[in-house]
């Protein structure tokens, strides 16, 4: 369930555009105490580029990329996906 206020822009697909994805990610830094992109690179050892790339949806992370982030941003597989417009919202 969402809190009031933090719906994310979805295509009718239901799946996150890449504004979207920004807000989510914008959201899951702030929970885990990350303050930047930059520092997110830090501790995940991710390219700050790369992780860019992620996040506008312009390239696919690895699937060791998406172990590495889901531990870093603290979320589910199925969060992550959903969060990098790979998967539909659950409510669709």
């Amino acid at each position: 369930m969402q809190e009031p206020g933090s719906e994310q822009p979805t295509q009718e697909s239901g799946y996150l555009d890449p504004s979207g994805t920004q807000a989510w990610l914008a959201l899951r830094l702030k929970d885990s105490g990350i303050v930047s992109l930059g520092r997110l690179a830090e501790v995940s050892g991710i390219n700050k580029g790369t992780l860019s790339r992620y996040f506008r949806q312009t390239q696919r992370p690895s699937v060791d990329a998406l172990v590495i982030l889901c531990k870093s941003l603290d979320v589910t597989p199925s969060e992550l996906l959903f969060g990098l417009g790979a998967l539909p919202s659950h409510d669709q």
